[in-house]
């Protein structure tokens, strides 16, 4: 009888044992599962972060191009004015030579 006895609370042990085991085995396989799916947000919000990331950058470039292109010309528009001026000047200068030298020489 002792030894039935035994044997049954052997038994019994074991399967509390198993049994436990078994809620351990479920519970981390739960826990592998949620830190799994929160990885996979995680994935999913980087993602979503490097093309917003890119998406900045690529609006930036657009920006820095377009103002390059106005500053360019800008540029342009100013030296030929600059340009036009100095021709005017030019013209100006000579048509003062040329009225200085009538009033110098007269028509003989």
């Amino acid at each position: 009888m002792k030894v039935l006895e035994d044997l049954n609370n052997n038994l019994v042990e074991k399967l509390r044992n198993s049994d436990g085991t078994k809620r351990h085995r479920i519970a981390r396989a739960i826990r592998a599962q949620k830190k799994k799916e929160e990885e996979e947000k995680e994935d999913e919000v980087d993602e979503v972060d490097e093309v917003e990331k890119e998406k900045k950058e690529e609006k930036r470039k657009r920006e820095d191009e377009s103002r390059l292109k106005s500053q360019a010309y800008a540029s342009s528009n100013q030296t030929c004015d600059i340009a036009t001026r100095h021709c005017e000047f030019q013209k100006l200068q000579e048509l003062t030579i040329h009225r200085d030298e009538q009033k110098l020489y007269p028509r003989l």
